[in-house]
């Protein structure tokens, strides 16, 4: 599944083999309800969230379902999150600093123009 805002974005994620490509121009609740329809009403298993919007991360924790995990790489000053949602849905957050934003788009632009596809060989529950 992928999320974005950008017009080039979408198509990227669509190309990756993104199974679900939602348009977050069209909302947050938009995003949520769809991606829970997706998903059979729970919710996806595990978020990776590389953008800088402000409701990304929200929207990152909206998406995951109950125990599942985010996993916070862009880099902003402070990132929220509803209390209610991190705590009753009993999801985790973890971030994670891999590279600064130029060479994230830089990464992503080598995996888009070689076509390079991730196997997981483990079952995420």
């Amino acid at each position: 599944m992928g999320v974005d805002a950008r017009d080039d974005g979408l198509p990227l994620s669509r190309g990756l083999g993104a199974d679900v490509v939602l348009d977050a121009w069209k909302g947050k609740d938009y995003v949520v309800q769809e991606a829970r329809k997706a998903k059979g009403g729970r919710g996806v298993d595990a978020w990776v969230n590389v953008s800088d919007a402000k409701l990304a991360a929200a929207t990152a924790c909206a998406i995951t379902r109950i125990l599942g995990t985010v996993v916070q790489v862009a880099l902003l000053t402070e990132v929220s999150i509803p209390s209610s949602k991190y705590v009753f849905r009993d999801f985790r957050v973890k971030g994670s600093f891999t590279c600064s934003q130029k060479e994230a788009e830089e990464m992503l632009d080598v995996v888009f123009k070689h076509d390079i596809k991730v196997e997981l060989n483990m079952k995420l529950s």
